[in-house]
C-alpha cells in the first residue's frame, strides 16, 4: 500500500499539468434553450459545444413527483427510467445502454453533491432522503471520459446530482405544493360473475356447477380504490451574514395507493450552510438532511388473487362457520374431523389479504455532509479539499396477521425485523487550474474510502408465540481509491480527458483487489476552423474509451472462489454535437460499443463436491452496441408564442459470448418460466415450446414444433424467443408558451420488447381444480384459445409488448407578481395518460418481463401551486 501510495505522489507532477470536463448530460431547472434566441425559449433539450453539457428545460417532469428518476423518464437519449410497479413504495429501474452485468445491479452509480451513495440507491432509501424539490442539477455520464472519474463502479453511467445551496443577497422563500388523484387503470382481463357463472353452466361438470355461488363480486373492485395524495414543500434561503448563505427546506408527503391499506407519510427536512472566508479563498459547505417515514404496507398477493378469485363468491359472509373461523371473510374450507380449516390449496379471500394484515415500516434517515475547499494564498492555482459524508439510516418493519386469517390459521403470525445502514466517505485531494495563452490545464490527484456496514435482524413467532424464529447477519465492508484526472484544452478548440484511478474492494482477495481503471477522451470544436467558420452550422466531435467494472455484491463471494476478479467493462464511444439555424435546431449523435468481460455468475457445482450447489465465477462476455440521436427544435417563435420540440432515440444490441455455462435454464416465478443465457443471443432470452396454430390462427391445444426433428416433443425441443429488454427507446417532449400559458406534453415509447403473459398462461384454461375443492376465475383469453389443461410452456404467451405511452399533459398558468415580490404559477397535469399497444396483459412496461398479479401504474391528477416570495 504505501509503495502505491508513493506512486501515487510521484503522478503528481506529471498531473498539475490538464480542463472543462465533457461527455456529460446536465439536467437543469429554469434555464433557456439559449440565451442567444430569445430568455423566454423554453427547449427541453438544448446543447452547448463548448463543454458538451446538455441542459433539459423546463422543470423535471411535472404532476406528483416524489423521486428524482420520476423526474427523468422520457428526457434523455439512451436512459431507461422504469418504476418498478404501481405501489407508492416502489422504486424504478434506471438502464443506460443496455445491461453490462448478470447478476450485479444495472443501475448507474448515483452521486450526490459529490459523495457516491450507490448502497442508497440500490436499498431505495435514496428517494426518501432527498426530495426533488431540494435539487438543482442533475448531470447524466454515460461515456467512458465523462464518467472515467468515478472508476469501476461506473460501469453503468452515473447520475450526478447537485442540491440547492444559500444565497445570502435576500431572504427568498418558495412554497410548492402538488395534490392529486390516483385513479386504476387496467387490470387483468377476466371474467365477470356472470360470464363465468355461464361458463361453469354450459361446460361444467355437476360438482363444478355445485361449487357456484350466488354472488356477483368483482374483487378487482374490491382491492382497488381511487387514492388522495399531496405533496408539500418549502425552502427558504439567505445569509446570516454577507459571506455566509443558508438555505433552509421542510418536505411532507402524504400518499395512499390504489391498492386498499397502503399508505405513505414522509417528512424530510434539509439545511445547507455555505460561508467563504478570506475573500472566497475558503469555501466550507455543510449538508444535513434527515427524514421520518412511516409506511402502512399492503399485501400485493392480493393483486393476483383478485384475479383468481371465484366471483361468484362473497367478501363476507353471516355466515357462523366464517364469522367464527375466518373473521368473517368468506374461505373455502375443509372438514378434518370436527373441526373447520381453511382450504389450504384455494385461492385466499384477497380482501382478507388486505386487511388481516398490519404490515408496517417506520424508518428514520440522516445525511452529514461537510466539504472545506482551500484555494492556497501563496499559490491561487493550487486547491486543497476535503469532503466527508456520513449516511446512517434506521429502519424497523413489523407485522401481525390474526389466527383467523387463512394464512397463519390457528397461530397467527407476528414478525419483527430490524434493518439499519452506515456508510462513511471521506474524499480529499489536490486541484491545479491553469490558464495561459490560449492554453487551459486543469488536474487534480485524489483519495477516496468507504465504509459500509449493514446489519439485518428478523424475529417470527406466531401471535400466540409459537414456534419462535430468530435471524441476524451483519455485514461490513470497505472501498478505497487513488485517482488522478488531467483535463486540457487549447483555445477551447481542442480537448483531452484523461482519468486514471486504482480502486480496491474488501470483497475480493487480496490478489485481485485492486485494479486500475482508465479513460481518455478527445474532442475537436470543428466550428472554429476556418473552413467552418462562414457556415451556417457548429459542430464538435467526440471521441473516448475506457475501463470501468463491477464486483461481487456480497463479502462472502471469495469463500470457495479465492480466484474472484472484477467485471472488466470496456467502452467506446464516438458522438458529434450540432447547431444549425442559429440554434433553432441542436442536437447530437452518439454511437457506443461496450464489452463487459470476466462476468460475475453462478455455476452449478458437479456432484459430490461436498460444496454449496453453486459458486459465484468469472464467466462469459456481453457485448453491447448502439447508437444514440437527439434533435431539439424550435418550429414557432414569435413575440409571444415558443413551441419547442425534443425527440430522443437510441437504438442497442446486446449479445452474449463465451458463456461456458452455455444452455443453463434459470428459473423464475411463477413456474415454469423458463429464461437461456446463451451465446450468440442477448442475455435472458425466453426458453419456450414453438406452438403450432390451425388453419385460422388459433393455437392448437398440446401441439408443438419438433425442432430438432427427433420424433418427440421435450425440452430438446425448447428455443429462445425473444427477451425482455427493447431494442429501440424513443422519447418526444413539446413545450407550447402564449404569453402567460404554457402547455407541455411528453410521449414515450419502446419497440421490441417482450412480456411473458403469465396471467393468461396460469388463469387462461377451464380446467377446474373442483377436486381440491373449489372453483378458479378464468381470463378472457380463454375465448380465444379454448384450452382445457395449463399449457405454461407455449410461447405463445410470450407477447409483443412495445408500446407507446403520453407520459403526461401540463398545463400552466404564470401570474408573474401577485404582489410586491410575490409571484404565483399554478398547473394542472395529468400522469400516465394514454397506453397503445398490441400487448394484452396489464402493462407492457413489467420489469423483467412477467406479467403476472402486477400493481398497475396509476394515473393520476394533480394541481400545483408556486408561490416565490
Amino acid at each position: 500500500m504505501k509503495k502505491m501510495v508513493n506512486y501515487r505522489i510521484i503522478i503528481v507532477c506529471l498531473l498539475l499539468l490538464s480542463s472543462n470536463m465533457f461527455g456529460a448530460a446536465e439536467l437543469q431547472q429554469k434555464d433557456s434553450i439559449n440565451n442567444k434566441v430569445n430568455q423566454k425559449t423554453k427547449c427541453l433539450v438544448g446543447c452547448n459545444l463548448q463543454s458538451r453539457t446538455i441542459r433539459t428545460t423546463p422543470e423535471f417532469n411535472p404532476g406528483l413527483i416524489t423521486s428524482f428518476d420520476q423526474a427523468l423518464v422520457g428526457k434523455i437519449a439512451g436512459v431507461q427510467i422504469t418504476k418498478n410497479s404501481g405501489s407508492i413504495m416502489s422504486g424504478s429501474f434506471i438502464q443506460m445502454r443496455g445491461i453490462s452485468s448478470l447478476i450485479n445491479s444495472n443501475q448507474p452509480l448515483i452521486v450526490v453533491d459529490g459523495t457516491p451513495l450507490e448502497s442508497i440507491y440500490t436499498s431505495s432509501n435514496l428517494s426518501e432522503i432527498l426530495n426533488p424539490d431540494d435539487i438543482e442539477t442533475i448531470t447524466i455520464l454515460k461515456d467512458a471520459a465523462a464518467n472515467g472519474m468515478y472508476g469501476m463502479r461506473a460501469s453503468q453511467g452515473v447520475i450526478s446530482i447537485t442540491t440547492k445551496k444559500g444565497r445570502s443577497d435576500k431572504l427568498r422563500i418558495n412554497f410548492a405544493s402538488t395534490n392529486a388523484i390516483q385513479q386504476v387503470t387496467k387490470t387483468a382481463d377476466i371474467l365477470s360473475a356472470n360470464a363465468f357463472r355461464k361458463l361453469i353452466n354450459n361446460e361444467g361438470s355437476t360438482s363444478e356447477k355445485a361449487l357456484l355461488g350466488n354472488e356477483s363480486t368483482n374483487w378487482t373492485n374490491e382491492i382497488f380504490h381511487t387514492a388522495p395524495a399531496t405533496n408539500n414543500h418549502i425552502g427558504i434561503s439567505g445569509g446570516f451574514a454577507e459571506n455566509i448563505p443558508y438555505r433552509v427546506s421542510i418536505g411532507y408527503l402524504n400518499q395512499e395507493g390504489i391498492l386498499k391499506t397502503e399508505q405513505s407519510d414522509k417528512l424530510n427536512g434539509s439545511l445547507v450552510i455555505n460561508p467563504s472566508f478570506f475573500k472566497n479563498h475558503l469555501n466550507i459547505t455543510l449538508n444535513l438532511r434527515g427524514s421520518i417515514v412511516n409506511n402502512h404496507i399492503a399485501n400485493t398477493n392480493a393483486i393476483g388473487n383478485a384475479a383468481a378469485m371465484n366471483p361468484t363468491n362473497p367478501v363476507k359472509s353471516d355466515e357462523s362457520v366464517y364469522s367464527e373461523n375466518f373473521g368473517g371473510y368468506w374461505q373455502s374450507y375443509l372438514l378434518s374431523g370436527n373441526t373447520i380449516v381453511p382450504n389450504s390449496l384455494a385461492v385466499i379471500n384477497p380482501v382478507a389479504l388486505l386487511y388481516q394484515s398490519n404490515g408496517k415500516i417506520n424508518s428514520t434517515n440522516y445525511l452529514a455532509n461537510i466539504g472545506i475547499d482551500y484555494n492556497l494564498h501563496f499559490f491561487e492555482d493550487l486547491h486543497i479539499y476535503i469532503n466527508q459524508t456520513k449516511y446512517y439510516s434506521n429502519a424497523t418493519e413489523n407485522n401481525s396477521i390474526p389466527a383467523s386469517s387463512p394464512q397463519y390459521y390457528i397461530h397467527g403470525f407476528a414478525q419483527n425485523n430490524l434493518k439499519s445502514m452506515i456508510i462513511k466517505n471521506i474524499q480529499s485531494g489536490l486541484k491545479y487550474n491553469k490558464s495561459f495563452n490560449k492554453h487551459n490545464i486543469n488536474a487534480s490527484i485524489n483519495y477516496e474510502s468507504t465504509a459500509y456496514q449493514s446489519i439485518y435482524q428478523s424475529t417470527s413467532t406466531g401471535i400466540d408465540g409459537y414456534n419462535l424464529n430468530f435471524q441476524s447477519t451483519k455485514s461490513t465492508f470497505y472501498f478505497a481509491s487513488f485517482f488522478e484526472q488531467i483535463k486540457y484544452n487549447y483555445a477551447e478548440r481542442y480537448f483531452l480527458n484523461f482519468n486514471s484511478r486504482l480502486d480496491g474492494s474488501s470483497r475480493l482477495s487480496s490478489s485481485n483487489a485492486w485494479v486500475n481503471a482508465r479513460s481518455v477522451g478527445l474532442a475537436w470544436n470543428v466550428t472554429d476552423e476556418d473552413f467552418l467558420k462562414e457556415q451556417p452550422i457548429k459542430l464538435k466531435t467526440r471521441i473516448s474509451y475506457g475501463l470501468s467494472g463491477q464486483q461481487p455484491g456480497s463479502n462472502n463471494s471469495t469463500v470457495y472462489n479465492q480466484n474472484l476478479k472484477w467485471e472488466a467493462t470496456k467502452t467506446l464511444n464516438y458522438g458529434i454535437d450540432f447547431q444549425l439555424q442559429n440554434n433553432r435546431i441542436t442536437g447530437s449523435i452518439d454511437f457506443f460499443n461496450r464489452k463487459t468481460e470476466d462476468l460475475l455468475n453462478y455455476v452449478i457445482l458437479p456432484t459430490g463436491t461436498n460444496m454449496n450447489q453453486t459458486i459465484l465465477v468469472n464467466n462469459g462476455t456481453i457485448n453491447c452496441n448502439g447508437g444514440e440521436l437527439t434533435i431539439n427544435t424550435i418550429p414557432v417563435m414569435t413575440n409571444k408564442i415558443v413551441w419547442s420540440v425534443s425527440l430522443n432515440a437510441a437504438y442497442q444490441k446486446t449479445v452474449m459470448s463465451d458463456y461456458s455455462a452455455n444452455g443453463n435454464i434459470i428459473s423464475n416465478y411463477p413456474n415454469p418460466l423458463n429464461l437461456i443465457f446463451k451465446d450468440g443471443y442477448s442475455p435472458a432470452m425466453f426458453y419456450f415450446l414453438k406452438q403450432k396454430y390451425n388453419e385460422t390462427g388459433q393455437p392448437i391445444e398440446g401441439s408443438y414444433s419438433d425442432l430438432n426433428a427427433d420424433g418427440l416433443i421435450n425440452y430438446n425441443d425448447y428455443y429462445a424467443y425473444h427477451s425482455a429488454a427493447p431494442d429501440c427507446i424513443l422519447g418526444l417532449n413539446s413545450l407550447i408558451t402564449y404569453d402567460k400559458w404554457s402547455v407541455g406534453v411528453s410521449f414515450r415509447s419502446n419497440l421490441g420488447n417482450y412480456v411473458y403473459n403469465a396471467t393468461n398462461a396460469i388463469l387462461g384454461f377451464n380446467q377446474q381444480p373442483v377436486s381440491l375443492g373449489y372453483l378458479r376465475n378464468i381470463t378472457t383469453d380463454y375465448l380465444n384459445t379454448g384450452f382445457k389443461t395449463p399449457q405454461t410452456q407455449s410461447d405463445y404467451y410470450v407477447e409483443n409488448a412495445s408500446f407507446l405511452k403520453m407520459d403526461y399533459l401540463n398545463i400552466g398558468y404564470d401570474f408573474g407578481k401577485i404582489g410586491k415580490d410575490i409571484k404565483l404559477k399554478l398547473t394542472a397535469t395529468v400522469q400516465n395518460v394514454f397506453t397503445i399497444t398490441g400487448y394484452t396483459g396489464v402493462d407492457p412496461e413489467i420489469p423483467g418481463g412477467v406479467d403476472y398479479g402486477f400493481y398497475p401504474r396509476p394515473r393520476i391528477f394533480s394541481i400545483g401551486l408556486n408561490l416565490e416570495i
